[in-house]
Order: structure tokens, then sequence, then C-alpha cells
């Protein structure tokens, strides 16, 4: 009698149990969530809707506490992990204004998705020249 696990179905059998189990793993540990925290992501963008790389994007939880920080990646992406409780949230970056978002609830389990419009920042600069006037002497012919 023949064995019914040939090589094919044996490589067949375990690269299917290797998805399954990875089908139920991988996403708690690709974002770093657990049964006791929740998380806040989102983006951060322009006032066109294009996306801001390199913002510097705080949280802070309110009354003490929490603070993490961590820059938008290249499609102006930003993620925390945190435990549950109210947070005040920053979003600042070179010649644009700093956005504050102070009443975030973080709930267990639960993932809050932000869009941070960052405006320009409006800068006014002033230059005063002052000389003395020039004299010009006019000589006539006569």
């Amino acid at each position: 009698m023949r064995s019914c696990l040939t090589r094919a179905n044996l490589r067949y059998f375990l690269s299917s149990a290797l998805a399954i189990v990875l089908s139920f793993t991988l996403p708690n540990w690709a974002c770093g969530q657990t049964t006791s925290t929740g998380a806040v992501t989102g983006l951060a963008l322009d006032a066109s809707g294009a996306v801001v790389q390199s913002a510097t994007v705080n949280i802070t939880k309110m009354g003490g506490g929490e603070v993490k920080s961590t820059t938008t990646d290249e499609m102006g992406r930003f993620w925390f992990v945190l435990t549950p409780g109210r947070y005040e949230l920053t979003a600042s970056k070179t010649n644009f204004q700093t956005l504050a978002l102070p009443n975030i609830t973080v709930h267990v389990t639960e993932v809050l998705r932000l869009e941070l419009p960052l405006e320009l920042s409006v800068r006014f600069e002033k230059a005063e020249v002052y000389s003395e006037p020039l004299m010009v002497q006019q000589d006539s012919a006569a």
C-alpha cells in the first residue's frame, strides 16, 4: 500500500498550515496592538491634499504619563499603540502651522484613524531701508 503523503502533498500541507498560523498571529504582530491597548493612526496632509512627509507627531496622555513621538513616513502615515485613555496630539513641520488635537480618546482594541490637515505658515517679512537723501549739485553754465 502506498502512502498518501507524497513529497508534493507534504509541501502543500506544511505551507497551508504555515499560512493559517500566520493569518492569526501576523495582524497583531504587525500592528503591535494587544488586547489591552488601542491605536491611533493617520495621515498628515497639506491644504491641497498632498501627503506631508517627515512631520513630527507627538501624543501625550492627559493628566501626565505616556508621551510618544514619531515622524510621518514617505506616504505621510503615522502610527501609535497606546494604553486606553484621553490624549492630546500635536503635529508640526517647518513652514507649517502646528496642529493640536486636544481630546482624543483611545479605547481597548480599537484603531482611531485621523487626517491631520497641516496649513502652511504665513510669514511676513518687512524690510526697511534708511538712507540719507542724495545731494544733487546743479551747475549752471552761466
